[in-house]
């Protein structure tokens, strides 16, 4: 099935800001984008093969915020965050099924991310032991323009401790990620009115030694 190229019109305005002699730094945009024959891809039950078709008219506006802060010199806090208002304007698939007026697929509206992270020295080591946690969280999405199969809202908290002292050619990290074992999918393929899914990793452990040669 042949397909056309896609076109977008985009207007974006943002500003940037540092506070507080430079400890805090504050990045902010808002959009619109505009698309005119928006290529989208699904799984096609007919032939059991991915096809990618052309959505007449798509749009994307939304707002983005991340924030920066020093709050101590050995503590460092960031949070991001964004929204999107997303919708198929006008898109009726080659089989005839009308997805306008639909949220664009894999798209949340709302996600954010929060973290941490916590310098200390160790011994004659200055800033050498690092503490590091992430958090980030995603509202629930549609994994088809048809707006039928969803994946609800999930967060994934990571961890990490680190030692690597700054005169020393070697680090050692310990790490977790998923550490509250969250159920969640990473790929949804809708197909004769079911699913086929594939889930994430559950909660990971692990330690990474690095050496640099120089």
């Amino acid at each position: 099935l042949a397909f056309d190229p896609e076109f977008v019109t985009s207007i974006e305005l943002g500003a940037k800001y540092d506070l507080l002699d430079g400890r805090m730094r504050i990045n902010g945009a808002i959009f619109d984008m505009d698309y005119t024959d928006l290529q989208v891809s699904q799984l096609n039950d007919a032939c059991l093969c991915n096809i990618t078709e052309n959505a007449s008219d798509a749009s994307i506006r939304g707002v983005e915020l991340e924030m920066q802060f020093s709050a101590t010199e050995s503590l460092l806090l960031s949070l991001a965050g964004s929204y999107l208002d997303t919708e198929y304007v006008d898109f009726i698939e080659s089989s005839g099924r009308d997805n306008s007026g639909n949220d664009l697929q894999r798209t949340p509206d709302s996600q954010f991310n929060v973290g941490i992270k916590y310098f200390a020295d160790v011994g004659g080591w200055n800033d050498a032991l690092v503490y590091s946690l992430n958090y980030t969280w995603q509202n629930e999405m549609f994994w088809g323009p048809q707006s039928t199969n969803m994946e609800d809202s999930y967060g994934l908290l990571d961890a990490r401790l680190a030692l690597a002292p700054g005169d020393k050619p070697w680090s050692v990290s310990f790490w977790v990620k998923n550490a509250t074992d969250e159920i969640y999918r990473s790929t949804v393929t809708a197909a004769f009115n079911d699913e086929i899914g594939i889930y994430s990793p559950p909660r990971t452990f692990g330690v990474d030694l690095k050496w640099s040669f120089y």
